[in-house]
């Protein structure tokens, strides 16, 4: 997240826009939403294939949710959310039958 950080600092020092998207989940999107000078998340895919069990417009919702929480965090929390979603995707990976 730190190299994240430092990307979007640089690249508002440089008066370039930062968008971000590719990979974008529920769990995630809170700290990426929090970067400085964001101006575009592009997230439609995991949006779309949670619609699928809950509807459009509540997928929508948890999403905006997700990433108004993000936007609120303090760097300490930043971390630690990036830190748990890396750590829960290891295990379910791990748990995965090869």
């Amino acid at each position: 997240m730190a190299r994240l950080w430092s990307g979007a600092e640089l690249a508002g020092q440089l008066g370039l826009g930062l968008n971000a998207g590719h990979g974008l989940t529920y769990e995630n999107v809170g700290p990426v939403a929090a970067l400085p000078g964001l101006q575009d998340l592009n997230i439609g895919h995991n949006i779309v294939a949670r619609a699928v069990i809950v509807g459009m417009e509540k997928a929508v919702r948890e999403m905006i949710s997700a990433m108004k929480k993000g936007q609120t965090m303090n760097s300490t929390e930043i971390r630690q959310s990036f830190l748990d979603f890396f750590k829960a995707k290891a295990t379910r990976s791990s748990r995965r039958p090869r």
